[in-house]
């Protein structure tokens, strides 16, 4: 079981990089028989984010810098490399009709009820075009 102020702590700071609505379930799952496991890969998440290279810093790796998070809807995915922490502007494989790397707004990408993927495993995004069938 989760202990409240810490769960309340963690939950504050995922709030930056996760939406409400998602927010909200990972609490109640956090209550569950499986909550440690929610709540160790939540703090993994909040520490992969909290870790997040610096916009511009892997530029020359083109398609070999590896994706440290992953967003998606039914609809698009957001495969996120590097962050501007000051501009909340993130970098990195957008996939909405077809893939193409960009600028990524965090709090647009979070208030469309966009959602991290809790089981991503990080790759570079020659990896993900490829297992995708994208080229």
């Amino acid at each position: 079981m989760c202990k409240q102020k810490e769960t309340d702590e963690l939950f504050r700071k995922l709030q930056v990089f996760i939406g409400n609505l998602q927010l909200q379930a990972l609490r109640m799952l956090c209550k569950s028989r499986d909550g440690e496991w929610y709540r160790n890969r939540l703090n993994e998440l909040l520490q992969t984010f909290n870790n997040l290279p610096e916009l511009y810093a892997n530029e020359e790796l083109g398609e070999n810098v590896v994706v440290k998070l992953h967003y998606f809807t039914p609809s698009s995915d957001f495969y996120i490399t590097e962050i501007d922490r000051d501009r909340r502007t993130a970098f990195g494989l957008i996939r909405i009709a077809e893939p193409e790397l960009g600028y990524i707004n965090l709090p647009d990408l979070i208030d469309c009820n966009t959602e991290i993927d809790l089981h991503w495993t990080e790759k570079t995004i020659a990896n993900v075009k490829g297992e995708r069938g994208w080229r």
